[in-house]
């Protein structure tokens, strides 16, 4: 487009603009009006708009009307779900002027462009829109989409850390521990002893002594062996103290270890241990409960239940706090459960949910006893990626807001120093540039209002000469040069612009006048004056249109001598017959109109010194004349001749 663009002051330079318009001289305009420091992307079909709006997270959308198709509501909303800080310009035109702002008033659309364009409004339009994006993304507005807050953390991650998910998890190989009490005799191993630490292809959980199987009863219990074991002895005990006992075994071997309420084993084995706290079946039962629960939580956790697992321990750490093998347990539940956290904190960063992944490294780290520094810092390493390329791309403020919550955590990463001094740098020479262009528009508005100062007093000092009636002529002093010098410097002065139409007006109205009283000479010297004036060209041309044509008419209507025509062809008239016979001569005084063709018209008498002798010879003859028409700037025109023909009687 030819239309100059008014250069804005870019307060959100880089933004990217997706352009959707099949109208080419309104893609022109606004391509125009976005400027150099935005990338513009056109497009011409919605399904086009919507790959590169996902792909690219632009910041501002241009689209006609005419794109949002048969359901506009889905189209926009389906735009600003592919990018959620995009903001929609809408152009249409002004026939459907309401139905655009209607668009606007409801939120839908930030504003409206009306077509044809003006492209200082739509650079404005898109300056605003790029402006209102960056607001978004700094959280004026609301959470930018690419950049969410931390949730709340209790507990700091390792040296704020991501973890990389490319550990495997090691499996557990977790047998189910059986439990049993062995029959005719009580093992000798103590069961608070620990059992060596399984390898990764071992069990998590160390085996534990035998349980009882449902076919044992207490009663073998109390039965000796000769195989020199220690045997158990039945000592004297308190009635309810040996039901309690029976009672406990019985839902041991029933698997029934701390549910149903009370009928479970380990509710009947506290309660033994209440009454009798020296009591070795007692203590032994409810340690036996504590392996059953510790096989149950090996099982769940093999299962992926950690939640399960984790209870089950808990209620097992209650009835043997000191086992070497719950602890050994409980730090597999961790491993596993912290391993499954980096798993799916590598998920959420391949989706770029920052807020989640960081979460989730948070309890990773509390769960997991290995450093796990290299694994955080290569899955943050993407985000600092794209912090990256937005300051390469010049947004300098999404790459700070996606570089603040990486700090958050992991403040030690080796890539963010550089990225803090690149950013800090950019901020600078921003702030030294808009320093500069303060100081630069500070000057401009000074140099404008001087230049403003002397525009007035030349325009006063106009309408004071136009007032003396000078508004031509030699130097300054006249309504022409003063006028003249205010517009070369200022050319679109409102004021100086009135006062060349009225001027023009002025002398146009001198040559009107001149050309009334038949003074062409001064109507086109007046004419040429208001045309050095250069303000109103049709006005001018009209006046001289109107000159030539008085000039041709006072011309074609002035009688001239035939003398002055070059005449092309002659008939000769006939002496009347007559006047021979009478001997009668004298002449005849003839007018008539020779055309830009050379024909002759209109022809009439106008004197005869004997009328009605030869008037009619002369009107045939002069008939068949032709002329070379008259020449008026360039043209033929009609021309009205006079003539005396003599009629003389002579003899041969």
């Amino acid at each position: 487009m030819s239309t100059p663009v008014p250069q804005t002051d870019q307060a959100a330079p880089g933004v990217e603009v997706v352009l959707l318009t099949t109208d080419l001289e309104f893609r022109d305009v606004a391509m125009a009006a976005a400027g150099d420091q935005r990338p513009v992307f056109p497009v011409l079909s919605l399904s086009e708009a919507l790959t590169l709006v996902s792909e690219r997270q632009p910041g501002v959308m241009i689209m006609d009307t005419e794109s949002l198709g048969p359901n506009p509501k889905i189209t926009l909303e389906r735009l600003r779900r592919a990018a959620l800080d995009l903001v929609i310009l809408l152009a249409g035109d002004r026939e459907g002027k309401l139905d655009l702002m209607e668009f606007v008033d409801s939120g839908e659309v930030f504003r409206a462009i009306l077509r044809p364009a003006n492209p200082g409004q739509t650079g404005l339009c898109i300056q605003a829109a790029a402006e209102r994006h960056i607001e978004l993304l700094m959280g004026s507005q609301r959470p930018a989409a690419t950049v969410a807050e931390p949730l709340p953390r209790e507990t700091p991650f390792k040296e704020r850390r991501r973890v990389s998910l490319a550990a495997p998890v090691v499996g557990l190989a977790l047998a189910a521990v059986t439990y049993t009490l062995m029959p005719e005799r009580v093992t000798q191993q103590d069961p608070a002893v620990p059992t060596p630490a399984p390898q990764a292809s071992e069990l998590a959980v160390a085996p534990s002594p035998p349980a009882a199987t449902t076919e044992q009863t207490p009663a073998r219990l109390a039965r000796g062996s000769a195989s020199g074991v220690i045997v158990r002895q039945p000592d004297p005990l308190d009635p309810e103290v040996e039901l309690l006992l029976n009672q406990g075994e019985t839902a041991l071997a029933a698997g029934r270890l701390t549910a149903p309420a009370p009928d479970n084993a380990a509710d009947s084995f506290r309660a033994a241990v209440a009454l009798a706290p020296d009591n070795e079946r007692a203590r032994t039962g409810l340690g036996q409960v504590a392996d059953g629960l510790a096989a149950d939580a090996a099982a769940a956790l093999l299962e992926g239940r950690d939640e399960d697992a984790a209870r089950l321990v808990d209620e097992a750490l209650v009835l043997k706090p000191e086992s070497p093998q719950l602890a050994y347990l409980t730090r597999q539940i961790s491993q596993e459960r912290g391993r499954r956290l980096l798993t799916e904190a590598q998920e959420a960063a391949d989706a770029n949910d920052f807020q989640t992944t960081v979460a989730l490294l948070d309890e990773a780290s509390t769960l997991l006893d290995a450093d796990i520094s290299a694994q955080a810092y290569a899955t943050i390493d993407p985000f600092l990626a794209r912090s990256e390329e937005q300051l390469a791309e010049g947004n300098v403020a999404r790459a700070e807001g996606i570089l603040e919550q990486v700090i958050l955590v992991a403040p030690n990463h080796p890539r963010i120093a550089p990225l803090e001094r690149a950013i800090a740098d950019r901020k600078y020479q921003r702030a030294v540039a808009r320093k500069r262009e303060a100081q630069q528009a500070s000057k401009r508005a000074a140099e404008d209002a001087r230049v403003q100062e002397q525009v007035d007093a030349l325009v006063a000092a106009a309408a004071a000469s136009t007032e003396a009636g000078r508004l031509v002529g030699e130097g300054e002093n006249n309504t022409l040069a003063q006028l003249r010098e205010a517009r070369a410097l200022k050319p679109e002065d409102p004021a100086v612009l009135d006062g060349l139409d009225q001027l023009t007006t002025a002398l146009l109205g001198r040559a009107d006048a001149a050309l009334e009283v038949g003074d062409y000479d001064a109507a086109e010297r007046w004419t040429a004056e208001a045309g050095v004036i250069g303000y109103s060209a049709e006005r001018v041309a009209a006046a001289r249109d109107r000159i030539d044509l008085a000039r041709r008419m006072a011309i074609s209507n002035t009688v001239v001598p035939a003398s002055e025509l070059n005449r092309l062809s002659y008939v000769a008239p006939e002496y009347p017959g007559r006047a021979w016979r009478l001997g009668v001569e004298g002449w005849v005084d003839v007018e008539f109109d020779v055309t830009r063709d050379g024909d002759t018209t209109s022809i009439m008498v106008v004197g005869a010194e004997r009328k009605g002798y030869f008037e009619d010879a002369v009107l045939e003859a002069v008939s068949q004349w032709r002329y070379e028409p008259r020449v008026y700037a360039g043209a033929p025109i009609d021309q009205r001749v006079k003539l005396r023909i003599n009629f003389e009687r002579k003899l041969d």
